[in-house]
């Protein structure tokens, strides 16, 4: 199920999309990035063992091997340990894709996109100049302007390769986990506070921690989905908390984000212009159906102990109440039934929904990956998520593909980029192939991909107005012209107000929250007061 059925009112006719290039050549993928365990030792002799997760500006990311996370400046560790961070991030960047193997990766998506212009009587935009390409890439991979120096230091060198080495000076930049913590954030709809008022913090930091790690876009979706714990205390189940009392909609808006299919519809009836059934969303919702995201006895027993006592404020007993209570737990018991009022066949009203994944063509369920177990239902999220992050899941390497080339040329090769069940609906197939080959070939690392696409002659020629989708597909003749993101203006005037100092500032707000963490067990009014106190 997933293909795209007919609709009843036909678009504008699409040109004749003629593709002779071969499939794409292998791309050469990266080595394993291992773990880098040490015993951290600061200025006054304490000691941490913790495993290195990265090193943005002055400050340095560790993970303890209880989960937790520490984020600090890195003039506090001793100056061997400084020195031994340094070299960390040297044997990162040595796992990165080789220049030989960026150029070939970027020299197939030129082939590609050069054959279907060809074949549609068009070409690449003239090359832009080295003034549209400094701006373009420091907006791109920086999320800001340069200053009057870097653009001196670019636009005065004469060297063959200065616009590589500027693409891999800024992706290994603090600026580059500010701007994609920026882009990620409206990805994954993240806010300052939940429903109520509740606040997002510990999960923002959370993201921004994980995102100076570089880490794997399907290692970070992973830990999204199956994490555990209260907010207070693991920032990561933040993204399953956004939607904790609306789950089906979160279910939808997760297929949405990370699969690029739009099961909105069915979640109320069968899609009228897609095979989806709403038994089909029911399904996949049941991978949660067994998953708690708010614990109603903690919040009644601090509200019910706090009563005691008329001077605790109570704003901030509301926000310890409510910092304890968001929290993701698996159950022993699938709750999920379909509605009282469905109306179709293939299920009966108000029964209990067997888990199943959904596929996009007959040979799909073939892949190993698509045998999960259903049995457990503790176990359903996780099951669920190593479906979904697997390489071999049809569509969430195209997906994040195809938003990082948007995110690069103001479109998708696919568009709507939240709906991409039908491939074949690409402006140009063997490109979205080649990009997803990338993606799977960089084990999902998107600094990666993204040092692929701005070495692209495509990325780097002059760009073009926004097209009328509704006449035609745009064929990739160089990045469209799009306006500054909010973002981007404000991060462009601190740095040109403060210099490039103001790179190094990631707003860290969780810590407070975190003090906020009730001991496990009976709630005491001691305990309340001690929370509040903190």
């Amino acid at each position: 199920a997933g293909k795209k059925a007919a609709e009843p009112a036909k678009k504008a006719a699409d040109p004749v999309i003629k593709v002779v290039a071969p499939p794409a050549a292998p791309v050469a993928a990266l080595g394993e990035r291992t773990a880098i365990w040490h015993d951290w030792t600061d200025k006054e002799g304490q000691k941490l063992d913790a495993r290195f997760c990265g090193l943005a500006g002055e400050y340095i990311t560790l993970q303890a091997r209880d989960g937790r996370t520490f984020h600090f400046k890195l003039e506090m560790l001793s100056a061997e340990d400084v020195d031994f961070a340094k070299s960390c991030v040297e044997r990162n960047r040595s796992n990165s894709f080789s220049p030989a193997v960026i150029a070939s990766a970027a020299a197939d998506i030129d082939r590609l996109v050069g054959v279907v212009l060809t074949a549609n009587q068009q070409s690449l935009n003239a090359p832009a100049t080295d003034e549209q390409f400094l701006r373009r890439i420091y907006l791109d991979a920086a999320g800001r302007v340069p200053t009057a120096k870097e653009a001196a230091t670019f636009l005065g060198s004469n060297a063959p390769d200065k616009r590589a080495k500027l693409i891999d000076e800024l992706v290994f930049s603090p600026s580059y986990t500010m701007q994609m913590f920026n882009w990620m954030a409206d990805l994954l709809r993240v806010k300052d506070t939940f429903a109520k008022g509740v606040p997002a913090f510990t999960f923002e930091d959370w993201l921004k921690a994980r995102l100076a790690a570089d880490t794997p876009w399907d290692k970070l979706v992973s830990e999204m989905i199956t994490a555990d714990g209260r907010l207070c205390d693991n920032g990561a189940t933040g993204f399953m908390l956004f939607d904790a009392e609306m789950p089906l909609d979160g279910v939808s808006n997760l297929m949405t984000t990370f699969l690029g299919t739009n099961m909105a519809c069915a979640q109320c009836h069968d899609h009228p212009l897609a095979e989806w059934k709403q038994r089909d969303f029911y399904q996949m919702a049941a991978f949660f159906g067994a998953t708690d995201g708010k614990d109603e006895a903690i919040l009644g027993a601090i509200n019910k102990v706090s009563r005691a006592d008329a001077s605790l404020p109570k704003a901030a007993v509301k926000k310890i109440a409510d910092m304890n209570a968001f929290r993701m737990e698996d159950t022993d018991k699938q709750k999920l039934t379909f509605p009282k009022d469905y109306k179709y066949k293939d299920a009966k009203a108000g029964a209990p929904v067997s888990p199943a994944l959904i596929s996009w063509s007959k040979t799909d369920k073939s892949l190993p990956i698509y045998n999960v177990n259903t049995k457990t239902p503790s176990q359903l999220r996780d099951e669920f998520a190593r479906w979904l992050t697997s390489p071999q899941n049809p569509r969430f390497a195209t997906n994040i593909a195809n938003r990082i080339w948007k995110k690069a040329f103001g479109l998708g090769v696919i568009e709507p980029v939240n709906d991409i069940d039908d491939l074949a609906q690409a402006s140009s197939p063997e490109l979205m192939a080649h990009l997803t080959l990338v993606m799977k070939a960089a084990k999902f690392d998107l600094r990666e991909v993204q040092r692929v696409i701005y070495n692209s002659k495509t990325y780097q020629a002059s760009a073009s107005a926004t097209p009328d989708l509704g006449k035609a597909k745009y064929l990739f003749n160089g990045p469209l012209v799009r306006r500054l993101s909010a973002e981007q203006v404000w991060d462009s005037l601190i740095v040109t107000a403060v210099g490039t100092y103001a790179d190094n500032v990631l707003l860290r707000r969780g810590e407070d929250l975190k003090a906020m963490a009730l001991p496990a067990g009976k709630v005491t009014l001691a305990e309340v007061k001690n929370a509040v106190e903190r």
